[in-house]
């Protein structure tokens, strides 16, 4: 997730593989979703991961309300193991803090239950150079334990159970964003592995089931209706 024309896509594309839509302007529609796989091991195929990779449109876009917004962030935050917001700037700045303030909004839309929300909030942050990490990791270190001071009811601990990873991520055209800050983000997504479904069946009922109950949110109709209709 992020801003319009962060990169979203383009990270997406060179971590996992993938071929989603890059460009400089809007792109991504709403949410797109792919599959990749993965072999551990010795490539035998005994024990194969399917990742499933969700592509969000930017947020605080004008085709989009803070409504859409907010039930967007619901989605990833529910179904996500692990959530990237890419950052394109060095500064937890008024667009960021409303971002966050439209996923706080969000936290009582769904009902509580152990497989939901219980992904990482992995912020990527953008173009830094070498000499600007040490300062950058304390600023948002920071930022990010004054949100979650403030109140029980923040959506770092509602929405990612207190799970936040901060990174400095280095500019697209050198090698250690490929070599480096890549590498780093595949080994903290391979790291979550056990915590994920067990199969694709179950991830697929349970998206469809999130989806449900965030339609009946917004148009005020009962869950079964909802799915009748859907």
């Amino acid at each position: 997730m992020g801003k319009q024309s962060s990169g979203k896509s383009y990270l997406l594309n060179h971590l996992s593989g993938s071929l989603l839509d890059v460009a400089g302007g809007r792109c991504t529609d709403g949410v797109w979703m792919t599959i990749t796989t993965d072999e551990d091991g010795d490539g035998q195929g005994e024990n194969k991961f399917l990742y499933v990779l969700l592509d969000f449109e930017g947020l605080g876009s004008f085709e989009r309300s803070e409504q859409e917004d907010v039930l967007l962030s619901v989605l990833n935050a529910a179904v996500s193991n692990h959530t990237i917001f890419n950052k394109k700037d060095f500064h937890l700045d008024k667009d960021t803090e409303s971002a966050f303030s439209r996923f706080q909004s969000g936290i009582n839309l769904l009902k509580q239950d152990k497989k939901l929300f219980k992904g990482l909030f992995y912020i990527a942050i953008k173009d830094v150079d070498t000499s600007d990490v040490e300062d950058l990791m304390q600023e948002f270190n920071e930022k990010i334990s004054q949100i979650c001071s403030k109140s029980q009811d923040n959506f770092i601990l509602k929405m990612y159970d207190g799970k936040v990873e901060i990174a400095a991520m280095a500019p697209y055209n050198r090698s250690d964003y490929y070599r480096e800050s890549l590498r780093e983000l595949a080994e903290t997504v391979e790291d979550r592995i056990d915590s994920c479904y067990d199969n694709g069946s179950t991830f697929l009922r349970d998206l469809k089931l999130i989806i449900a109950q965030i339609a009946a949110k917004e148009t005020g109709l009962p869950l079964t209706a909802s799915v009748l209709l859907s």
